[in-house]
């Protein structure tokens, strides 16, 4: 224990918090809550010798510990689940979705509301619903919604009515809102029809829709009824396919784990109106540490979201009261019912934990192969790349850099990480050009490395097994006179790959290494460098797609660059600026009304006149 440690020790409080505790190079390795931080934060140095290895290792690493004091244990919880989501630290248990997880999105925030597929729950105001098993099935209730129901598909912004319906109204998929074909109230029953049908409540369904049916008939309304008919026969349809697993129909999520030697997996069983929606594994990666439930941290992060909850959690092993509490608090205070957590209590609930973990434990057994197949590849690979280059060990840090331009405007550098042959996206980083303002990829090359490893060394961080260049001589001899100009040359192993042979390059050596095409280091070597490029290639059109914002707005009269910069910190994109009201506009500092008017009339004359929303001067984002 440092002097550092020391001191933070002393000054604990025995209030509830989160603590950080990060490594001699200042990254943050560990994230944790506490009832009573004084006593948590000091176990982990008292009786050293009864952790285990896990522990330990992760004690001996700690060179620097920073706390937050929360007002409550909830508090600390939600913070925690941030600040790990963040940082990602090493001896935390991350949670990788082994699958897509999606729900379905009802846009009731909205004044014409749509059903689409989402992959986040947020607290937007509108309604979601699930989770599915897969993105098929989504989308395949979302379409079966809209030929039932006719409820709009498309994300337009309807604050205006539009001059005339698009295709999806003329094939009888759409009831036109856009154009005002529906009314609100009407548009509303759909709404609610829709919302019925996508949880699964399909007698109550039919049952409004033989109302419905037969009020139609009643009317002499046969062409409708008979519409309404047609619908009531494919919610049936439906309905006969369903897997009723629970006989009281209630929403029950099972959740069950199974641990191996490299990684652990969580089982999540979505059951829904009796009904198995599917399943989703969470393949649990990073090192654990003591007095760490693995059911309970999962659990208390899962829950976390704002996703809507069962009626029912039913775990292999029950979970901590503490979990419980914390979880019940936090659904409270978003306004959601609390499920009940239990453990298996009849023979329908056994076997569903039973089939859960059959699925786990296949899970399981399939990733534990990938990943050692995966890294017997990579040692074979960085081992043929150490005997090509002539390296004093295997490149376990791998940087690659490249660089994107077009006629030398917006030019930027990238650089990504492989570490131990996998790529490491919190390690990437992107450059900006600031130096050179012609066609110059050398000079860009030299620019960037230079920021780079000047940074590197000022703040001490360990320095790469290798760097690799996209491109040939010229772009490697750049970066040896970089490396030169700081200090670095031969400190650093360097190479290049050319594009048009896949040859590999080293310094003061005209002729390509050699390294067969087909082996396990050519291939890791390539895609370091794809992935270069393509991580070049998005941010340079990420800044051309700015610029060309920038551009379709100054084209507004009276609007210069610090009333755009003042638009986009309010409202963030060009979207959000277009569905803005004349009122919503006049918000903004610098914005008076006659201003927030011509805003409004650059937008919406356009919709008008083209009834596509498309502005005048809108331009494609292509290459």
């Amino acid at each position: 224990m440092n002097q550092k440690i020391s001191e933070v020790l002393a000054t604990l409080t025995d209030r509830p918090g989160v603590y950080m505790m990060k490594s001699a190079d200042g990254a943050v390795i560990y994230v944790g809550k506490a009832k009573n931080l004084k006593n948590r934060v000091k176990s982990y140095f008292l009786n050293a010798g009864g952790h285990d290895v896990k522990t330990e290792a992760l004690v001996s690493n700690i060179d620097e510990i920073e706390y937050i004091i929360t007002a409550s244990e909830h508090e600390a919880f939600i913070l925690e689940n941030s600040l790990i989501k963040k940082h990602r630290p090493r001896y935390n248990i991350m949670f990788k979705d082994d699958k897509t997880y999606p729900f379905i999105k009802l846009t009731v925030n909205e004044e014409w509301p749509r059903a689409v597929l989402s992959r986040r729950v947020e607290s937007d105001g509108a309604q979601y619903f699930g989770p599915f098993s897969d993105q098929w099935s989504v989308r395949v209730i979302i379409k079966m919604a809209q030929d039932i129901y006719n409820i709009r598909s498309c994300n337009l912004n309807l604050t205006v009515p539009r001059k005339k319906p698009c295709l999806q109204y003329h094939i009888g998929r759409c009831v036109a809102p856009c154009v005002r074909y529906i009314s609100e109230i009407e548009y509303s029953n759909i709404v609610d029809r829709v919302r019925e049908f996508i949880k699964g409540d399909y007698d109550r369904v039919i049952e409004n829709l033989n109302a419905a049916m037969k009020k139609a008939a009643a009317e002499f309304k046969f062409e409708k009824a008979a519409v309404i008919r047609d619908q009531i026969r494919a919610i049936e349809n439906i309905s006969k396919k369903q897997n009723i697993v629970c006989a009281d129909l209630l929403d029950r999520d099972i959740i069950v784990e199974a641990k191996g030697t490299l990684i652990d997996v969580i089982e999540v069983f979505c059951v829904r109106r009796g009904v198995l929606l599917g399943h989703s594994p969470f393949v649990i990666e990073g090192d654990k540490v003591a007095g760490i439930a693995l059911l309970d941290d999962f659990a208390q992060r899962y829950y976390s979201q704002d996703a809507p909850a069962p009626d029912e959690v039913i775990t292999s092993s029950a979970l901590s009261p503490q979990t419980t509490a914390l979880i019940a608090e936090n659904f409270k205070n978003s306004g959601r019912k609390t499920p009940r957590f239990i453990t298996a209590y009849d023979s329908a609930q056994t076997e569903l934990i039973a089939m859960a973990h059959k699925n786990a434990l296949n899970t399981l057994k399939i990733r534990e192969a990938e990943i050692a197949d995966k890294s017997v590849k990579s040692r074979t690979a960085l081992a043929e790349i150490q005997k090509a280059l002539k390296l004093g060990g295997p490149p376990a840090r791998i940087e690659c850099y490249d660089i994107s331009n077009i006629s030398g405007t917006l030019a930027v550098g990238s650089m990504v990480v492989a570490i131990n042959g996998s790529m490491q996206k919190s390690e990437y980083r992107k450059f900006k050009i600031k130096t050179v303002d012609k066609i110059d990829d050398y000079m860009m090359m030299k620019e960037v490395l230079r920021r780079r490893f000047t940074r590197a060394m000022n703040e001490g961080q360990t320095l790469p097994d290798l760097v690799m260049i996209d491109g040939g001589l010229g772009h490697l001899s750049a970066a040896c006179e970089a490396m030169s100009s700081i200090g670095l040359n031969g400190k650093v192993a360097l190479c290049s790959i050319a594009k048009q042979n896949e040859d590999i390059y080293e310094p003061a050596n005209p002729l390509p290494v050699f390294l067969n095409k087909k082996s396990q280091g050519q291939y890791l070597l390539m895609r370091i460098r794809d992935e270069a490029h393509r991580f070049a290639i998005s941010y340079h059109k990420k800044l051309r797609k700015g610029k060309m914002t920038l551009s379709l707005l100054s084209s507004i009269k009276g609007l210069g660059k610090t009333r755009i910069s003042s638009l986009y910190d309010h409202f963030e994109t060009i979207e959000r600026i277009r569905a803005a009201s004349v009122d919503e506009l006049t918000l903004v500092s610098n914005i008076n009304r006659p201003i927030a008017q011509k805003i409004y009339d650059y937008f919406h004359e356009s919709e008008k006149n083209a009834g596509e929303g498309a502005p005048p001067g809108a331009q494609s984002d292509s290459p």
